[in-house]
């Protein structure tokens, strides 16, 4: 399953009060971050996440999860979703989100094409 590894600690809470849907259109795909929401702990988001193409949508959820040092960005497994790069590039919108909240993250792991990674942006 596609992931992202950020290595730090992200202000969860403080990315949930400040978040507006986000969007961004490349290659072809038009990829949204629609709803937010906090687990009671604090150490969880779970965004809903859109990708469409050609008329092909799939609605999915993403998590980001604080263990330790380390911020864990991933499509929730109980989403049945086809891995393709609108999903893809969701997981880099959710991190766009987080490094403005907390711009101290940084890449640890992923294994994402490092064409994606390195845009510096989901766009």
């Amino acid at each position: 399953m596609p992931h992202i590894i950020l290595r730090g600690h992200a202000d969860l809470p403080a990315v949930h009060a400040r978040f507006q849907p986000a969007r961004c259109d490349a290659n072809g795909w038009i990829v949204k971050v629609q709803q937010c929401f906090l687990s009671a702990t604090g150490r969880t988001l779970l965004l809903e996440g859109v990708a469409a193409r050609s008329g092909f949508v799939q609605t999915f959820y993403i998590l980001a999860e604080q263990k330790d040092h380390r911020v864990t960005l991933r499509i929730d497994p109980h989403t049945n979703v086809e891995k393709n790069e609108g999903v893809k590039r969701s997981l880099l919108l959710v991190r766009d989100l987080l490094l403005a909240v907390t711009p101290g993250l940084e890449l640890e792991n992923s294994n994402l094409p490092p064409e994606l990674l390195g845009s510096g942006s989901a766009a």
